[in-house]
């Protein structure tokens, strides 16, 4: 696991001061529970406060480069980049699913590769702070794994934009599930 954990670090140009911040951020709750460990042990608190850490970086990041928009492009925008499918192919993209410590079984559904990018920002965030982990998204995962341009041109949020046309043109949208 060590070999792991350094061949991910040096790929990804950040070195831990705290090495047990990035195996935890790499647990998943599935080897906890197999191997009957405390659910302290799993990346879930992590993946909670990366949430929160990526969803600020990323609303400043954009909030500085579309200085005209307004509060609905740069939501629908950051919507995108923290998406779960976009998360997951981040994650995958920079190698976090090869050190993924899971049930052997869960380690194939790329849907948590996701929780794990986030569980990994929020152990780099307890690990050196909000400018560093800010400095990693802005100089490593923007430049090299999102292309902004493509970003505002593709919408796949048609509820959202449905919702907001009903809010423009003061007409009640309502969604029924059967």
């Amino acid at each position: 696991m060590k070999e792991k954990l350094e061949k991910l670090q040096e790929m990804i140009g950040y070195q831990f001061k705290d090495p047990g911040l990035l195996t935890h951020a790499l647990t998943h709750s599935s080897y906890a529970n197999e191997h009957k460990k405390d659910k302290a042990v799993c990346n879930e608190r992590l993946e909670f406060l990366g949430d929160a850490v990526l969803g600020a970086i990323v609303a400043e990041l954009l909030y500085k480069f579309f200085p005209k928009k307004d509060e609905g492009f740069l939501t629908r925008v950051r919507s995108k980049v923290v998406s779960r499918e976009s998360l997951n192919e981040l994650a995958i993209n920079i190698g976090l699913d090869k050190a993924v410590v899971a049930k052997s079984d869960i380690s194939r559904n790329k849907h948590i590769y996701g929780d794990v990018f986030e569980a990994f920002i929020g152990a780099m965030f307890l690990d050196q702070g909000f400018v560093n982990t800010k400095r990693f998204i802005e100089k490593f995962i923007f430049p090299n794994f999102f292309d902004i341009k493509d970003l505002v041109t593709i919408d796949t949020n048609y509820k959202s934009r449905l919702i907001e046309w009903g809010q423009k043109n003061k007409v009640d949208i309502h969604f029924q599930t059967d």
